[in-house]
């Protein structure tokens, strides 16, 4: 008799659409193998040339993007379903899984809303997203040429529903020096 899958150790991160801030159906998991998690924060500065200054001036003009990047290997593995059902899958139906994030909702050739929302959970590394981009690397195929092991490679963009300054970056200790 096998072991519940709940009293399991939780080795996968995971992908959760979300429409409206409620996840969306079942969770993509990938394996909890990115050897890192890149992170960037885009500043945007008005770049001012004055007359006669040898060299330009900035001007800030507000906080850019902040991105996340991972890559992680994709295998023929089984996806955790519904009820803890396990789901053979192979690496193409997973790119698919994958692009389908990338893709507007559509109902009757109408398009009802952009690309999902998705919340991105890595361990207690947990972030509101919109998908950027999916890249896919196929490694190695079997003797029917189908796909048996691949890279995929991810970038998000954080959503965030609150203003950062200094004062609230540093829980209230005011213009701290860095």
């Amino acid at each position: 008799m096998g072991v519940p899958i709940s009293s399991k150790p939780f080795f996968m991160g995971s992908l959760f659409p979300l429409i409206d801030d409620i996840p969306d159906g079942i969770p993509i998991f990938f394996n909890y193998n990115p050897p890192e998690l890149k992170q960037q924060r885009q500043i945007e500065y008005e770049r001012i040339q004055p007359i006669g200054f040898s060299h330009p001036q900035y001007h800030y003009v507000g906080g850019g993007e902040s991105t996340h990047s991972i890559d992680f290997t994709v295998r023929n593995f089984r996806r955790i379903g519904q009820g803890g059902v396990r789901i053979p899958m192979s690496v193409d139906a997973y790119i698919a899984l994958l692009k389908d994030l990338t893709l507007p909702l559509r109902v009757g050739g109408q398009m009802i809303s952009g690309p999902p929302d998705i919340l991105f959970v890595l361990g207690a590394y947990v972030k509101t997203c919109k998908l950027l981009s999916v890249g896919v690397t196929v490694k190695k195929w079997n003797k029917f040429m189908l796909e048996e092991y691949a890279t995929a490679s991810m970038t998000f963009a954080e959503i965030h529903t609150t203003s950062e300054n200094r004062v609230n970056s540093f829980k209230g200790i005011g213009s701290a020096r860095l």
